[in-house]
């Protein structure tokens, strides 16, 4: 299960990664905020 989560949340990065190359900066720190959300 953890290691589904980390795999998971590899992906999500990536995947934030090549959102932040088409948008910018300025949107990715609010999905980072939502991710971080997530980790608590």
């Amino acid at each position: 299960m953890i290691n589904d989560y980390k795999i998971s949340y590899t992906h999500e990065k990536q995947a934030l990664q090549i959102h932040y190359n088409n948008v910018g900066s300025n949107h990715i720190e609010v999905c980072d905020v939502d991710s971080n959300l997530g980790d608590i």
